[in-house]
């Protein structure tokens, strides 16, 4: 059985369920990263290992590392997603996490979002325009992507997820469509 099958196979048959259903490697390599780390801290060698008390220390020992908030909440997601797997695959009878819940991250900001004034923005372009070439861009095409950005209201990356059928020039009046997919907010 599973009981006495070492916590790092399980990890890794976990990860291979993410794949099955359809996670990038990217989010599988972050979510059994979590898990493993908080199994070596806690010195987990078996799931009957998992406990409330060593998670919670795991926690603290990152905040005091001076992680935030919102990154202790990914690891709380992840141990959260492996604990509720074993559940449903029959590992384990009951969650030994089952009181652990996420921290307040509004009460941790380390970035204020803040929009550019008129002036930092066009020093940013200037910047850009004079720099060269970055992220497969001209200096110049960054410069007009950063104002295209500023003027529609998107961030870099959904900028990036624009396609030509999304820009409507020929129109009465111009328009560029922001699909739903596109947006972070959805």
């Amino acid at each position: 059985g599973s009981i006495g099958k070492p916590i790092d196979q399980h990890i890794a048959d976990w990860s291979t369920h993410l794949e099955a259903k359809g996670d990038t490697q990217k989010h599988i390599k972050e979510l059994s990263g979590y898990v493993s780390k908080c199994a070596e801290f806690s010195k987990w060698h078996f799931v009957s290992d998992i406990n409330m008390e060593t998670v919670n220390r795991w926690l603290m020992s990152r905040k005091a590392d001076g992680k935030s908030l919102s990154l202790l909440n990914h690891g709380i997601r992840a141990l959260k997603g492996f604990v509720n797997w074993l559940l449903l695959e029959k590992r384990i009878a009951e969650s030994p996490i089952l009181g652990l819940s996420l921290y307040n991250e509004r009460t941790d900001r380390r970035r204020f979002r803040r929009y550019l004034s008129a002036e930092e923005l066009g020093r940013l372009i200037g910047a850009a325009e004079v720099a060269g070439a970055s992220h497969g861009l001209s200096g110049e095409a960054r410069g007009l992507l950063y104002m295209f950005a500023a003027l529609i209201g998107l961030r870099w990356g959904e900028c990036r997820k624009i396609i030509c059928a999304d820009i409507h020039l020929e129109d009465e009046n111009p328009a560029v469509t922001v699909r739903s997919e596109i947006t972070q907010n959805g």
